[in-house]
């Protein structure tokens, strides 16, 4: 039988993959946000206030991504290392946009 190598089973880390999505659905809410406001949906009033938690959300996701790039480091038990920078990226970029706003 051959032997199989070892990092074959490594799985995703479940928190670096929720800090991906949940960094992805924060970027998705700020573009929403200007083009609900643009086409009509709603008051620019609440396209400033989907902005606003956007950005709430982008540093909490920041957080939750920084915990998934410790865990999912190179080398160690879990993969998805590059997704959680990903998400860390995301989320950075998300929450630095509060600031013109403020």
């Amino acid at each position: 039988m051959p032997k199989k190598d070892k990092r074959e089973y490594r799985r995703y880390s479940p928190v670096a993959v929720v800090g991906f999505i949940f960094a992805l659905l924060a970027g998705c809410a700020e573009i929403v946000a200007g083009f609900g406001t643009r086409w009509g949906l709603w008051d620019y009033r609440q396209g400033f206030a989907i902005l606003r938690w956007a950005a709430y959300a982008g540093i909490a996701v920041s957080l939750i991504s920084l915990v998934g790039c410790f865990m999912a480091r190179p080398g160690g038990m879990r993969r998805g290392f590059v997704l959680s920078l990903g998400g860390l990226l995301i989320a950075i970029a998300v929450s630095a946009s509060r600031g013109p706003y403020s």
